[in-house]
């Protein structure tokens, strides 16, 4: 027996005097009726049920947000990185794909490591000459590039 048929019920017990209006079968009205509790047990059990159901859904929902946030958290910090390497990448004149680490690289097939373009020269000594100083190391330009 579902919910809405103990409500229909109940309205036309109500309807017709058998249980006072507003009372239905929660209330203490025909406690002793062997029917009357049965119908109440049922209710009670259809009830429990369907808020066990919501609760259940609703921590799905709660677990299916969090995991989203998680993703486009994810999502973000592979955004920076993508963008971090093809900056080095640039910056060293390696192939931003691959790094001259595939063969079967469409941009470089395999031969992208760096210097393999260009760098650019005046970031990446911006970069390095802090280090380089560390170690007592210097760059010292030698000529003119290489195309």
């Amino acid at each position: 027996m579902d919910v809405e048929m103990v409500n229909q019920m109940q309205q036309l017990m109500a309807q017709q005097g058998i249980v006072p209006a507003g009372e239905g079968v929660n209330g203490q009205f025909g406690a002793s009726d062997p029917m009357m509790t049965l119908m109440n047990s049922l209710l009670a059990q259809k009830r429990q049920q369907r808020d066990e159901q919501e609760t259940e859904l609703d921590r799905y929902r709660r677990q299916l947000a969090k995991a989203r946030r998680m993703l486009k958290e994810l999502r973000l910090y592979m955004e920076s990185a993508e963008d971090t390497l093809r900056y080095f990448a640039d910056l060293f004149g390696a192939c931003a794909a691959c790094w001259g680490q595939h063969a079967e690289c469409p941009n470089c097939h395999g031969q992208g490591q760096p210097g393999f373009r260009l760098p650019q020269e005046e970031d990446l000594l911006a970069w390095t000459q802090p280090s380089l100083n560390r170690i007592g190391l210097k760059v010292v330009a030698v000529g003119p590039h290489d195309s």
